[in-house]
Order: structure tokens, then sequence, then C-alpha cells
């Protein structure tokens, strides 16, 4: 006599994926930064952000007044 065991097979290869702050789907453990906060980078763990870091950056020395722009570390003197 035989077993036989019914294992699910996983038809949509995209059910880990993470999709970052721009759109971009991005791959199950792959870094990538979720939004909406730019200077937060993160794991891509089964569909979920984990592990996030916050990025910290210092304005070039030259700016005496700035603007932080769309992208995290980007400044405009």
């Amino acid at each position: 006599s035989a077993l036989l065991f019914a294992l699910p097979l996983k038809t949509d290869a995209t059910d880990d994926d993470c999709t970052d702050f721009q759109g971009e789907t991005i791959r199950h453990g792959l870094m990538y930064v979720p939004g909406p906060a730019v200077c937060s980078l993160c794991v891509c763990y089964h569909s979920e952000p984990k592990w996030c870091q916050a990025i910290f950056c210092k304005p070039p020395v030259t700016c005496k007044k700035f603007r932080v722009g769309e992208r995290c570390c980007e400044f405009e003197c």
C-alpha cells in the first residue's frame, strides 16, 4: 500500500515579494526602501518589511541652508 501526500503548489511566485516606495517589485530576502519614509531600509521578508534601520545623513559642509530632497540623503543647498 502506498501513502499519497497532497502538497499545495505555489502558483504565484510573487506572493513573497514586496513593493518599494516607487511601486517597484522587490524579491523576498532583498533590502529595499518600503516608504513612506525614504530613509528607512528594510529586508523584504515574505511580503513584509522586516529588520528596518533608519539611515542618517549629514548635509554637505558647504550648505548653510538646505532642504531635503525626495530621496534619502538628497540635500538641496
